[in-house]
């Protein structure tokens, strides 16, 4: 017999970032919870509201399943003499397991014969366990913050209300706290409060639906953003649109209800993103356009109110609003009045980081990486000017009153560029002080500017080798400086814009800039920072669809050149559908092999000398190395990898004849170190593309 189970609980509003990470793990928990317990179970589902956590069980079991267990005991052998009398050992293994020597039976296993006794648990009425577990259940979630309430010892995000507990239409009843679970819920906090009696989980449902209560989270969102947008075509408006916004306020209310509001003219002389800015970050709600594309003096609240109350929600958003906004007039007026190159020595002021001093330090560090970028990518004398000019005031903004009040700090580098822009700096130079702050996020877009992408590589090259430097690196979870999302950042750009560079070289110069505030070697720094980017690098090749043993093969030999490291692994991948390329893999590993096991560094090997051949397909499979060699060698200066691993995989066949019919490791030094300097040749040279020993045949 199968019957629903609902868990209800009841809170106090939980924070909108709380809901959607506690619902999953109430799906998660309550998969083990019930796994744990052998409750079988059809199937989860989870909802949620500011003012609830729902999980509702579909198909419950009405009894926990059978218990059996088989306890494996001592040989046979040991276990019996030789009349088949059962020994001490026996007797104890039984009497340990609550049995007689009669319970005992004989197992045949691969290692012989044992004894071995079966136990069975018979299940219990799941009525009888589902107290436990869902106790169990709450006091296993997690929040990022948690409290006490009243005389409560119970931990949660907010406080909890109620607790309802239904398996079919019986009560679950327990307690955890002083709260008692029951069949009683609660409906919208003023369209239909309740409380109401619950009979069974449909009619829950129909109660929520009655009661104002929108609990699918889907429908609710997608509710919300209908409201708005018909609210905005009424009154011939556009919503600006902002999905973070929307998940934000659809975990605010239980039941949607668009309220439009509007505020005074004069603040649309205004930065756009400025009122934008104000109107989402403030207040959560979000702002409208003319048809003309033209910012209107209007703005749209979701509101978890009755619609009665509209004009009190109306109201007090204008109020607020107005207030924000007549802040950000009076800071940007302010800021106005004096250039951004004059704000750039406050940023003496400012620390950076402790051990790296200063912002005003880092900006100087910015200013000679943009150089040396400048020249290893051969910018015109403009872009080279202008990506310094950025890079000097690329951070004059922090300690503007628009961004050092903490009111509109999300508009750092923005606020930057306008007031570049009112400065009379040249375009170029405004817009890659906003772009230098680029990708901000995964997936965000990158500096349009060659400006921009140029004094974005040296702030975050900047970030890592400071942080790398003085001791700061990402561990597990903690990245307080970001230099993940730094890193990223970096190998997204040059990968973008096919920058030819050298990381070392780049690093190298980054790391002079720091001289005297390192914690430990440059070279030990140097390294571990190279570490990082190569598993960044790997980690966007494979987001590009490369097989992850190519990226590896390709790595392996050199990803100081992102663009380079790149194209020899499009290369390898291309050539993989070849019907040579496994076997060509394969004789690099049993190369490879063969070179370790030799134990003999490979500079030391001799030069290959052909008169010390003596066997035919040795001498088949120099000569068509000598073949190949300097063109494969020119296409692999030219950056050709394609025709080059074109030309290698013809060796396919003298390279199988060599080692069918060839022994390497002869008695003979000279001849074996003959044959050693050969592979090794052909080896280096498959080594300029990848490691091809790495690679993953498809007979593996």
């Amino acid at each position: 017999m199968y019957q629903n189970l609902l868990f209800e609980i009841g809170v106090e509003e939980l924070p909108p970032g709380f809901i959607n990470p506690a619902l999953k793990q109430l799906r998660e928990k309550a998969e083990r919870l019930f796994g744990k317990y052998r409750l079988y179970v059809g199937s989860y589902r989870v909802e949620g509201t500011p003012r609830r956590l729902i999980l509702c069980v579909q198909n419950l079991v009405s009894r926990q399943a059978d218990l059996v267990r088989e306890h494996r005991g001592p040989a046979k052998r040991i276990a019996f003499d030789k009349n088949g009398n059962p020994t001490k050992a026996a007797i104890g293994f039984a009497r340990g397991k609550g049995k007689t020597v009669h319970d005992l039976i004989v197992k045949q296993t691969p290692k012989g014969k044992y004894i071995a006794v079966v136990q069975k648990e018979s299940g219990k009425p799941t009525e009888e366990l589902l107290p436990e577990l869902l106790k169990k259940l709450l006091q296993s979630l997690t929040f990022p913050k948690t409290m006490r309430w009243g005389r409560h010892e119970i931990r949660f995000a907010r406080p909890i209300s109620w607790l309802l507990a239904l398996f079919g239409e019986e009560p679950v009843t327990f307690q955890i706290d002083r709260i008692e679970s029951g069949r009683v819920t609660y409906g919208h906090r003023w369209i239909s409060p309740g409380p109401f009696a619950v009979k069974n989980a449909d009619h829950y449902f129909e109660i929520m639906e009655q009661a104002g209560v929108c609990y699918d989270m889907a429908q609710r969102k997608q509710r919300t953003l209908s409201e708005m947008r018909d609210a905005a075509q009424k009154h011939d408006m556009e919503l600006v649109e902002n999905p973070a916004l929307l998940d934000t306020v659809s975990n605010i209310v239980e039941i949607p209800h668009a309220v439009v509001g509007c505020f005074h003219t004069d603040f649309l002389e205004l930065p756009d993103e400025m009122i934008i800015t104000a109107i989402e970050r403030h207040q959560k709600c979000f702002a409208l356009r003319l048809p003309d594309g033209r910012l209107a003096p209007k703005f749209i609240q979701v509101s978890n109110s009755d619609p009665k109350n509209d004009d009190n929600v109306r109201v007090g958003s204008e109020r607020v609003i107005a207030a924000r906004l007549a802040d950000a007039r009076f800071f940007y007026l302010e800021d106005c009045k004096t250039p951004l190159s004059e704000k750039t020595l406050l940023l003496k002021n400012v620390i950076f980081q402790k051990d790296l001093g200063s912002i005003y330090e880092k900006v100087e560090r910015m200013k000679s990486i943009c150089k040396k970028l400048s020249e290893s990518l051969s910018l015109s004398p403009e872009e080279k000017a202008n990506s310094l000019r950025a890079a000097h005031l690329a951070k004059a903004d922090l300690v503007s009153n628009m961004i050092g009040e903490k009111e509109f700090a999300k508009l750092q580098g923005f606020m930057g560029w306008k007031y570049a822009e009112m400065d009379g700096e040249h375009p170029a130079v405004a817009q890659a002080i906003f772009e230098h702050y680029m990708p901000r996020y995964a997936n965000d877009q990158l500096p349009e500017t060659i400006e921009g992408a140029v004094t974005s590589l040296a702030d975050k090259f900047d970030t890592i080798t400071g942080c790398f430097g003085v001791g700061i690196t990402p561990t597990g979870s903690q990245d307080p400086y970001a230099l993940r999302r730094a890193a990223l950042g970096i190998v997204r750009i040059i990968l973008d814009r096919e920058f030819d560079l050298s990381l070392q070289s780049i690093l190298d110069h980054a790391l002079e800039r720091l001289q005297g505030k390192l914690k430990q070697s440059a070279d030990e720094t140097l390294k571990n920072i190279e570490g990082f980017f190569r598993r960044r690098l790997d980690s966007i090749l494979r987001e590009e669809g490369f097989d992850y043993d190519i990226t590896d093969a390709a790595l392996t030999i050199s990803f100081d050149n992102f663009i380079d490291t790149r194209k020899r692994a499009k290369a390898i991948q291309n050539m993989r559908r070849h019907p040579d390329f496994d076997s060509i893999a394969t004789a690099n590993k049993r190369v490879t092999n063969i070179l370790k096991k030799t134990g003999v560094s490979s500079k030391l090997y001799q030069k290959v000398d052909p008169n010390k051949f003596d066997q035919e397909e040795e001498k088949a499979l120099y000569r068509a190395y000598q073949e190949k060699r300097s063109i494969v060698e020119q296409h692999i200066d030219e950056r050709a990898y394609d025709r080059a691993l074109g030309l290698l995989v013809e060796l396919r066949q003298p390279i199988d004849n060599f080692f069918d019919h060839v022994f390497v490791m002869v008695e003979d030094q000279g001849v074996r170190n003959n044959r050693l300097a050969l592979m090794r040749e052909i080896k280096r040279t498959f080594d300029r593309i990848a490691d091809f020993s790495r690679i993953v045949v498809s007979a593996e």
